[in-house]
């Protein structure tokens, strides 16, 4: 009896654990074959999703090395820039320098040529008023004396020289009228010379002194009633302007 009720309850707990299902859950059930298929079917996905992984991150892998050289290719570009502005900006200051350095330069030269004239145009005029003094002086001294001889000195010249010339002429010889006024002639033409020659420097209103032309301040009177002293360029160029070709054309 108590064999039979053990073997009871342990069939009644196998049975327990046995299920049974209606028709419509068959579906719901697979058998080892069919469960081998769905892991099978499962498998490439999972080498698919695999390889996609790898790809992304030898993509990752790849990209910083692209950006390192492209970093790099614009560090040497912009050094490159910064060396040709540097060297653009250095040759523009030395040729400002050498601009600035031909000015003033210059400048130097043309203070020195105007200090060179200024010097020369002193040493010429104080020579100029040397030589004004130095006549004043003169003429203050020969104040007394005419500008021009008067006609009886050349008269009493004139006389003079002949009574010398006739006593200086031995008596004891003759001569023919014609030798005598021959000789006479020959003496007032000496005279005649004479006279022009002294008359020449006493009407003197302007002496060469170098380069320079001076006038005598005893004559600037007479001087400012007479012609002005031709100048010969100034004849020349009005000599050319008057006789030019053109005038021919017409």
């Amino acid at each position: 009896m108590g064999l039979k009720k053990v073997l009871g309850s342990g069939a009644a707990l196998v049975a327990k654990r046995h299920l049974k299902f209606d028709d419509d859950a068959d579906d719901s059930f697979h058998t080892a074959d069919e469960g081998n298929s769905t892991l099978d079917a499962l498998k490439p996905t999972k080498a698919e999703a695999n390889g996609e992984s790898e790809s992304e991150s030898e993509s990752d892998s790849d990209a910083p090395e692209e950006e390192g050289l492209s970093s790099g290719k614009d560090a040497i570009e912009k050094r490159i820039q910064e060396r040709e502005e540097a060297a653009r900006l250095q040759e523009e200051a030395a040729r400002e320098k050498r601009r600035k350095n031909e000015k003033v330069f210059k400048q130097q030269q043309l203070e020195k040529k105007k200090k060179l004239l200024e010097s020369e145009e002193e040493k010429q005029r104080e020579k100029m008023l040397e030589f004004e003094r130095q006549l004043v002086a003169q003429q203050g001294s020969d104040n007394d004396e005419p500008e021009e001889l008067p006609q009886e000195f050349f008269d009493e010249l004139e006389s003079g020289s002949a009574s010398s010339f006739a006593k200086a002429t031995p008596k004891h010889i003759t001569f023919s009228a014609e030798a005598q006024r021959e000789e006479e002639q020959a003496l007032k033409e000496e005279l005649r010379k004479q006279k022009k020659r002294s008359l020449r420097e006493l009407r003197k209103t302007q002496i060469q002194k170098g380069p320079v032309t001076v006038n005598l301040l005893s004559s600037m009177k007479v001087s400012k009633t007479l012609a002005p002293k031709k100048e010969t360029s100034v004849m020349k160029s009005k000599d050319k302007w008057l006789k030019r070709r053109s005038l021919k054309r017409k």
